[in-house]
């Protein structure tokens, strides 16, 4: 095993073909092992040191940030840190001797580095952890270095079982639940955009983390993130619809999500408490959202990105929902 730091053109790079799995968030120990497992050839099907046959050369990632780009400041997006890794091969190695980490390379780079090692080296696979970047991955550069490549790609689990992705889900959101009730004039929208970015990185939608609050007489009705269904981590453990059917920009055709709107609306207990309501989001909502908002009596909402064309836009107008949209200065 040995690790090194990305810099081009490196000869100890260069001259050998990989299966590379990227840096990516952080994995569970049995599903470090289970992946080195599968990929390395030195032992073969029996068991038994392998002769003969040229082992297959593993390239593991390492992001040198502690978050992955786009999704700082999310427990559930930290990197994988090279001790977990380098601990975890170690025990391996003393449990099982007859493996051999010669194969082995840990490169260590920045995300904004995976473009050029994809145009660089040489792969015979490239090993794509799920929800290890931001984004949908086919709306992404690194997407189209491995189509023009003609690379071999595989969207793989975190996990290494259902039961280890299901532990893993779930979230104490009790935090967020305290600010129910919270006095908050609806007039100072800087400290609404303020909680809306503070809460915001509870969502595990590595798509687009998006919060949401509802205000009624100067106090905060509810709160919302998208919300990954049928659990927090399933796109952790299976590849997103939205990648998985390579849906294009704007579409509603293919998503895992509960929206955040939705997910506030669903927490008013007493549906009376929204007439009136005033809701905050920073993406504008898709057009089925905002026709459950105009139905439940809200009566104004504020988004900061348009999408969809702004359709909803034309909703409210015709069903009597003021709409704003906040330009930063």
């Amino acid at each position: 095993m040995q690790i090194l730091n990305y810099s081009p053109q490196n000869p100890d790079l260069t001259s050998k073909k990989f299966v590379f799995i990227i840096g990516s968030r952080k994995i569970t120990q049995k599903r470090i092992i289970e992946l080195f497992m599968k990929y390395d050839t030195s032992v073969s099907s029996t068991h038994l040191p392998s002769e003969g046959r040229q082992n297959t050369q593993i390239l593991w990632g390492i992001l040198n940030e502690k978050y992955i780009k786009g999704l700082e400041n999310s427990p559930q997006f930290e990197s994988m840190q090279l001790a977990y890794l380098t601990t975890t091969f170690e025990k391996f190695a003393k449990k099982y001797p007859k493996y051999n980490l010669d194969n082995l390379t840990i490169l260590k780079y920045n995300f904004d580095n995976w473009k050029d090692i994809l145009q660089e080296l040489d792969f015979e696979k490239v090993i794509l952890i799920n929800a290890s970047w931001h984004r949908s991955f086919h709306r992404r550069a690194e997407y189209e270095i491995l189509k023009s490549r003609n690379i071999p790609y595989q969207f793989s689990s975190s996990y290494f079982s259902d039961e280890e992705a299901k532990l893993d889900s779930n979230v104490d959101y009790s935090k967020l639940d305290k600010l129910i009730g919270t006095e908050l004039l609806e007039t100072d929208t800087e400290s609404i955009w303020n909680i809306l970015n503070e809460i915001k990185v509870y969502s595990y939608d590595h798509l687009f983390q998006t919060s949401c609050l509802i205000l009624n007489d100067n106090q905060i009705l509810s709160w919302g993130v998208n919300k990954i269904m049928p659990y927090e981590t399933y796109d952790f453990h299976h590849v997103s619809s939205n990648e998985k059917m390579l849906t294009p920009m704007n579409s509603s055709d293919a998503q895992d999500t509960i929206h955040a709107e939705m997910n506030a609306i669903l927490k008013v207990g007493n549906k009376d408490d929204l007439k009136g309501a005033k809701l905050f989001i920073e993406l504008m909502p898709c057009p089925w959202c905002a026709k459950v908002i105009a139905e439940s009596g809200i009566g104004e909402v504020s988004c900061k990105l348009v999408h969809n064309g702004g359709h909803a836009a034309e909703l409210f107008k015709e069903m009597g929902v003021r709409m704003k949209v906040i330009r930063e200065m």
